[in-house]
């Protein structure tokens, strides 16, 4: 097993010291592979927080108009369907936006920077030189 180690490290070394450009280009290659997950998973969070942002402040105009029509029906004979209708709108809304927080799609890992590093570790191993 040693010597598969080793003569696995001398074909690497014997490679990087004839071809040191592939070694930049294969670790360019990792660099925009990570840039691109980033960036995917980058704006699925930011879509994330803005629906979460989107529920708190519909939830707060939902109990700022409900506390209105609780003031508004203490004073003035209003109808009490109006007084309870427009709030629930802004629940509702606040409900919804939580909705796509909570069972939006799943967050996109860094599954083809795994699949990679695999298929090199693999390739780099003993057996796979």
């Amino acid at each position: 097993m040693a010597a598969q180690t080793t003569r696995a490290a001398g074909a690497v070394w014997a490679l990087l010291q004839e071809r040191p450009d592939l070694l930049l280009e294969h670790a360019q290659a990792y660099a925009d592979l990570l840039r691109d997950e980033s960036t995917t998973w980058a704006a699925f969070w930011l879509v994330k927080g803005l629906w979460l942002v989107g529920a708190v402040l519909l939830a707060f105009v939902g109990l700022t108009l409900a506390g209105v029509a609780v003031i508004l029906a203490s004073v003035l004979p209003v109808g009490w369907a109006v007084l309870i209708v427009v709030p629930s709108v802004a629940f509702l809304g606040a409900l919804l936006c939580g909705w796509a927080v909570v069972r939006g799609p799943a967050a996109p890992g860094l599954d083809e920077m795994r699949v990679q590093w695999e298929a090199d570790r693999n390739m780099l191993s003993p057996g796979g030189l």
